[in-house]
């Protein structure tokens, strides 16, 4: 079983932090981040946003 590891999504842009969500462990390589497409209250618009621990 992959243990599931919990991060926050990070905007790129402002560096606010309001996604926090678990990234399995076994799916993505060791050292590579997790990048998703989001809303970013902050900017009032779709940013990237990078992982971030906590």
């Amino acid at each position: 079983m992959a243990v599931r590891e919990p991060i926050f999504l990070e905007c790129t842009e402002c560096g606010n932090r309001y996604y926090r969500t678990t990234k399995s462990t076994s799916t993505l390589k060791q050292g590579q981040k997790l990048e998703l497409s989001k809303f970013c209250s902050k900017c009032r618009s779709h940013r990237p946003h990078k992982e971030r621990k906590k």
